[in-house]
């Protein structure tokens, strides 16, 4: 059931592929926007940069795969950002609990758990993660968004722990290779109001549970369980 949502989704999502916002497409740029790694604030940058304004609003997360069955992908400078799968969750959490988006969800888990490690280990059962995986984008294994046959897709793949200096490698590439300028810093966007804890840990359960769930995204994205920050 989860596959056919995802399928669904993802073929909506092609009826805009032809139209790319900010003329990406006469840019020969693609960005590929995996969800909570800072990426409204690139793509939002983006838009400055090659269209003078903001167009944000009309583009959804799309995978590489899905720019396959439009374009030819050669032409293309294809670029993305990753974090650390625990992390990433872990901030998908509370962006859930401190945003209206998902508001299902959000009263779910504000009705049901107390804490990220009882979420983790209580509701992302592998079960339920497949079947419920299709309609929530913002859990999707970043692997999905940046890999075509199982090998990393893009010219150059940015870490979400190393954002500044990895912005100021892509704003290199990008001016070198299509001339396009962007401002010297990354600009905050969409940025989650609910503040950790000045210490978090998390429960060797939830780390284990995080890493079944998402093993291609440690794998193959070269992340380790055990060694991340939130």
């Amino acid at each position: 059931m989860w596959y056919s949502w995802r399928k669904i989704i993802l073929y909506f999502n092609t009826l805009i592929l032809r139209r790319l916002p900010c003329n990406w497409k006469e840019k020969r740029i693609l960005f590929i926007h995996v969800p909570k790694t800072a990426g409204a604030s690139l793509r939002k940058t983006l838009c400055y940069a090659c269209n003078g304004h903001d167009l944000d609003s009309m583009f959804w997360h799309v995978p590489i795969k899905m720019y396959a069955t439009v374009f030819d992908l050669s032409l293309f400078f294809k670029f993305g950002f990753v974090r650390h799968p625990v992390s990433r969750l872990y901030s998908t959490y509370r962006f859930v609990l401190s945003r209206r988006t998902t508001p299902w969800l959000r009263e779910w888990i504000r009705g049901h758990y107390s804490s990220f490690d009882e979420f983790v280990i209580e509701w992302l059962t592998p079960t339920r993660f497949k079947y419920r995986l299709g309609l929530i984008e913002l859990l999707w294994p970043q692997t999905w968004f940046v890999t075509l046959d199982g090998k990393i897709a893009v010219d150059f793949l940015g870490r979400h722990e190393n954002i500044n200096e990895d912005y100021q490698e892509l704003r290199e590439l990008l001016k070198k290779k299509r001339g396009i300028e962007l401002p010297e810093e990354l600009p905050r966007v969409n940025v989650t109001k609910l503040k950790p804890k000045k210490e978090v840990k998390f429960l060797p359960e939830t780390i284990e549970r995080i890493y079944q769930l998402y093993e291609d995204d440690f794998k193959l994205l070269g992340y380790e369980p055990d060694k991340f920050t939130v």
